[in-house]
């Protein structure tokens, strides 16, 4: 394999092997986490408590963690989420290696708060439940889900994988208040080195259309760097390779977010700061109903969507 990482001939020889992803290990991290009641509207420590446990996966699979904390906050009324910063250098035939490329990750741990369990087909939307081919719980598309997958998908024993950095955050579902007040500084103080190492940023998710074809998203920040543009068709073909029927939309935007892509700290401080361009891809579709009732993720998208990262 080359050190491009992104390489679509390299793609090809390996292959993704159907085995990648295990279903029923993702939805019992999801269970355990979803105990905790990671509820960014009433119950911050329950969200810190997530992010104790992720901080915990990702030093299981060889990154390096910075916590940031608000300071001057009460220890008896917690007053705003950690953020977490994880990093991992690139590697290259199992080794670290300086040349390699770097991608930029980002989302959030906090799921929305249910107001009203009388619509729910499940008895209780904090537990995840099957019925036919989907699986339904919060936080199951928004965005607690796709997040483990992808940390999931990463091992320590990888050989050949590019940089990650991983910047998460626990106020999405209330704002995002904290983040905006210290992402500023750490994208502008020197203290994330990495960030000058990004290539493409990938953002927390994405959709599938109603006919079931993946909705890419595209974005390039720096129409001046040439690379830019050759970085997306990589991306583009092979998501095309993975996709049973090679069949895919592309649209080049940001991903809508609920409050506003002005709104999301991540968009606004990081990525649109930058000139590395900007994939969305995931397991949502028009059923996933985040924020609301019934909250769901089709079972074979969920496959595909491993396939995608």
């Amino acid at each position: 394999m080359c050190d491009c990482v992104l390489c679509v001939s390299c793609l090809q020889i390996v292959m993704i092997q159907p085995e990648i992803f295990n279903l029923d290990d993702w939805k019992e991290l999801f269970q355990k986490l979803m105990k905790l009641n990671p509820f960014s509207a009433n119950n911050l420590d329950g969200v810190n408590d997530v992010s104790i446990e992720i901080q915990k996966l990702f030093e299981l699979r060889g990154f390096n963690v910075r916590r940031i904390s608000k300071e001057n906050q009460k220890e008896e009324v917690r007053e705003s989420a950690d953020v977490l910063i994880a990093t991992r250098a690139p590697r290259i035939n199992g080794k670290e290696s300086a040349s390699g490329r770097w991608v930029g990750l980002f989302g959030h741990f906090d799921v929305e708060l249910v107001d009203d369990y009388s619509n729910w087909l499940t008895p209780d939307p904090c537990i995840q439940t099957q019925i036919g081919d989907r699986i339904y719980a919060r936080g199951i598309g928004d965005n607690l889900g796709p997040l483990l997958q992808r940390i999931l998908l990463v091992s320590n024993d990888d050989i050949d994988s590019p940089g990650y950095l991983w910047i998460l955050h626990g106020e999405e579902e209330i704002g995002s208040g904290y983040p905006h007040e210290i992402f500023p500084i750490i994208a502008s103080d020197g203290s994330i080195p990495e960030l000058e190492k990004i290539c493409l940023w990938i953002e927390e998710t994405g959709y599938f259309l109603a006919d079931g074809t993946p909705r890419i998203l595209t974005k390039n920040i720096d129409s001046n760097l040439e690379v830019n543009e050759k970085i997306i068709e990589y991306v583009l073909e092979i998501l095309q390779i993975v996709t049973p029927n090679h069949r895919i939309a592309v649209q080049q935007r940001f991903l809508n977010k609920q409050f506003g892509e002005d709104k999301c700290p991540c968009l606004t401080h990081f990525v649109s700061k930058g000139k590395a361009p900007y994939v969305a891809f995931g397991p949502n579709d028009v059923e996933t109903r985040i924020h609301d009732s019934n909250e769901s993720l089709l079972i074979s998208n969920i496959y595909l969507a491993a396939n995608q990262f």
